[in-house]
């Protein structure tokens, strides 16, 4: 039998199986024929699919039927192509490797009420949005004054770090419900290459507001070809993913650290300390809080750049 009779009667045996018939494959066909079979299975177990994200997928199938469509390639034509795909979705799915690189790779995290994905391929066709203004801010006092959550702050620094800068960035062209600024950076730095992230930290709020209705952050993406490392990670209690990003040869990699605390979502980036310090730093976040002598309750006390 030459390949092209073997793909055939591959695609055949395929098409029957996937419709619930038994069928006999020979015995160099049968383990690839099962992983198969498990990918089918695959949509199952998949979370239903929000109703915006169908309407808008139904919208633009919509708007695609008014196009000239291309002749319809056979399923058989199709057949050797699938087999490797399949025996390396297989290899990738159903091997101790493959699911370890799979898990850190192509992986979502829930850290409370939003998840971060690890997808293979970076989206396309998504919004894009450039930055509109960095506002140095004097203080993070001054930071608090413009955002609705309590900024939060390290209590305790590795030896020799101290606040250099708190810049609120803020972007255009997103929807006027999102509050900016769309986020905090508070860039903490000790004594070395200036080119490099010491200790960035970013804030986001995680509630944004449209009218009576609010909405929520829900995701935050990365491509897999920027991250060479994802690992599960605790911030106390509090459930935590650390990236380590692509580099380039002899430069330190970035290692972003990132969880929910409250109504913020928290990314810390260093390129000087190690994932343990970083988890260090993390624990000890706070929006620190003093009696107001005068009676008059509590207020928040924070330091200010270069004072530490």
């Amino acid at each position: 039998m030459n390949e092209k009779h073997a793909a055939w009667g591959f695609s055949q045996a395929l098409d029957r199986a996937l419709m619930g018939e038994a069928v006999s494959p020979p015995a160099d066909e049968a383990a690839l024929l099962g992983v198969a079979q498990r990918l089918a299975r695959l949509p199952q177990l998949l979370p239903a699919v929000e109703p915006a994200f169908e309407r808008r997928v139904l919208a633009r199938a919509a708007d695609g039927e008014s196009r000239p469509r291309p002749a319809r390639l056979q399923w058989q034509a199709l057949a050797p192509a699938l087999a490797v795909l399949l025996l390396l979705l297989g290899l990738g799915l159903f091997t101790p490797p493959g699911r370890t690189v799979l898990a850190e790779l192509a992986a979502r995290f829930h850290l409370g009420r939003f998840a971060v994905q690890v997808t293979p391929q970076p989206g396309g066709g998504g919004e894009s949005f450039v930055v509109a203004a960095q506002e140095l801010l004097a203080s993070v006092e001054e930071a608090q004054a413009l955002v609705d959550y309590d900024v939060l702050t390290p209590q305790v620094l590795p030896p020799g770090y101290a606040l250099r800068s708190v810049t609120a960035v803020s972007y255009e062209g997103m929807p006027v419900w999102i509050p900016q600024p769309f986020y905090l950076e508070l860039e903490y730095r000790a004594e070395g290459d200036p080119g490099l992230h010491h200790l960035t930290l970013r804030e986001f709020g995680l509630a944004v507001r449209e009218g009576e209705y609010m909405r929520r952050i829900r995701q935050v993406d990365f491509a897999s070809r920027d991250v060479s490392r994802a690992e599960d990670m605790f911030v106390g209690e509090m459930p935590a993913v650390l990236l380590t990003m692509v580099s380039e040869p002899g430069v330190p990699a970035v290692r972003r650290l990132i969880w929910q605390q409250g109504e913020v979502v928290v990314e810390l980036l260093s390129q000087t300390l190690s994932g343990e310090e970083m988890l260090s730093v993390a624990a000890t976040m706070s929006n620190r809080r003093i009696t107001d002598p005068a009676g008059a309750g509590s207020r928040t006390q924070y330091p200010t750049p270069n004072d530490q």
